[in-house]
């Protein structure tokens, strides 16, 4: 698909196209800071599996979804683990929206420190 194409699909679809357009910044944003890293994980695997699907199936994988898939692999990571020890969730915040990565973490350091204390 040609650029010209992908323009005129954009302003024909105006608005749905801006709000994904408005996800997909905002969301990187958030994604880069670490704050609700899991929503942005998974909103942003449903906009990559709609960009894949609406605009870059007929193109094939090689210079097609290649990256979306890319993306969809890192997202789908960062919806299991969380966001990271170095992320405003972790250490401005002290808490996460779903806690359950940072317990894990907790519970693997204390059986580390027995381990060790053993």
């Amino acid at each position: 698909m040609k650029i010209s194409q992908k323009l005129r699909l954009f302003w024909q679809y105006r608005t749905p196209l801006n709000l994904l357009f408005l996800l997909e910044v905002i969301g990187g944003i958030f994604l880069l800071i670490g704050v609700v890293t899991r929503i942005s994980a998974a909103l942003s695997i449903i906009d990559m599996i709609g960009a894949i699907v609406l605009v870059r199936l007929p193109d094939g994988f090689v210079d097609g979804y290649e990256l979306e898939s890319l993306l969809i692999a890192i997202s789908v990571s960062l919806l299991i683990t969380g966001p990271g020890r170095i992320s405003v969730e972790w250490d401005i915040l002290k808490r996460e929206i779903f806690p359950r990565g940072k317990a894990i973490i907790q519970k693997q350091r204390e059986a580390a420190q027995k381990m060790t204390n053993s």
